[in-house]
């Protein structure tokens, strides 16, 4: 893939990692407001589950295309940037 097509792709993967970020972290509010409230959150439990399974997909493709993106430009990346932000 050509460069400039992997930083186009990169800006849309930490796009989708942030937004997962937020869908999580609201998520994980509903959990606890079902939890405090004595309602069943099996629902809202299995959602955030979901949520943070796709999350992880989205950080693993992220990394992908940053270490693509270095092997193409000849830079060696020993550790990942802390998520969400690349360094």
């Amino acid at each position: 893939m050509h460069h400039s097509t992997l930083e186009r792709e990169l800006t849309k993967a930490e796009k989708s990692v942030a937004q997962s970020h937020d869908r999580v972290t609201h998520q994980r509010a509903v959990v606890l407001q079902h939890r405090d409230k004595g309602l069943d959150g099996a629902i809202a439990q299995a959602i955030l589950e979901q949520l943070e399974t796709s999350q992880r997909t989205y950080i693993t493709n992220r990394d992908r295309l940053r270490e693509q993106i270095d092997q193409s430009s000849g830079r060696s990346r020993a550790v990942t940037g802390t998520w969400p932000f690349r360094p």
